[in-house]
């Protein structure tokens, strides 16, 4: 079955914890709504091919130009200020590792001094 990690949003999902205020969600939502809602679109258009499609929903909360400081794979949590290339390396290792199809993966950076602008 092909294999997609696909970049998305965890403001698609309320179920998943973020280490932000109520008012940078809701500044973050506002500001890209019809980026988020061309996102949820592509969600449930990949969700209609789930019997041939496996795909894996990666979700920082900022993404953010900075050297690659590491990064955890989480499943319910999400942390601020993701790197470039953390996310790529969190999206080569969920590619690699297999096991999150169908899950949206929070990418939490867990070294310290990540760049917030």
């Amino acid at each position: 079955m092909p294999k997609i990690v696909f970049l998305s949003s965890y403001s698609l999902n309320p179920l998943i914890e973020a280490d932000e205020s109520k008012l940078f969600v809701w500044v973050a939502a506002t500001a890209f709504s019809h980026a988020y809602a061309y996102l949820a679109l592509a969600e449930a258009y990949l969700r209609l091919h789930k019997s041939w499609l496996n795909v894996t929903f990666i979700i920082p909360v900022a993404l953010v130009e900075d050297e690659q400081k590491g990064h955890v794979l989480t499943v319910n949590y999400v942390k601020h200020f993701l790197s470039f290339p953390d996310l790529a390396a969190k999206m080569i290792k969920v590619a690699e590792l297999g096991g999150y199809e169908w899950k949206q993966v929070g990418a939490s950076p867990i070294g310290k001094n990540v760049r917030s602008k």
